[in-house]
């Protein structure tokens, strides 16, 4: 072997991208097997199965994947826990599992109007507001 251990699952993990980008799934399921073959350290094997995790959810697997992005999304790694709670909520809305604030929204004034009262509609603004920081919030980690 000419690279290291981490090296291997890095460029098995690139060409599974590379595959799905081109809706070769075969060839990215067998990339990301691959990559998992090695002993690496615990966030490369969760970057490794995030794209495992996709590549089950382009093959319609909407549970397990689901399940996956679950599983990923609390790890202490923002750069991998954010894109896996994405894909989960993404799954979630596709499903009916949940509803978006806008249907929520809509339904809860349906509701007010019809009892006689008053809603006001929540502003995305005010409620993200809390959570930028002054600053590009960086990880310093890249998949």
């Amino acid at each position: 072997a000419l690279f290291p251990p981490v090296w291997r699952v890095r460029f098995a993990r690139a060409d599974a991208r590379a595959a799905l980008a081109q809706g070769d799934l075969t060839g990215a399921d067998a990339r990301v097997r691959l990559a998992l073959q090695e002993n690496v350290d615990p966030y490369e094997q969760l970057a490794t199965r995030l794209v495992q995790a996709r590549v089950l959810q382009k093959e319609g697997h909407t549970d397990r994947a689901l399940r996956m992005y679950q599983a990923i999304a609390t790890a202490p790694a923002e750069y991998l826990s954010a894109p896996a709670l994405l894909r989960a909520t993404q799954i979630q809305l596709q499903t009916g599992k949940i509803t978006s604030p806008k249907s929520r929204s809509a339904t809860a004034q349906k509701s007010a109007t019809a009892i006689g009262t008053r809603t006001t509609s929540w502003n995305s603004a005010t409620i993200f507001a809390p959570l930028r920081s002054d600053g590009p919030a960086t990880s310093g980690h890249h998949a």
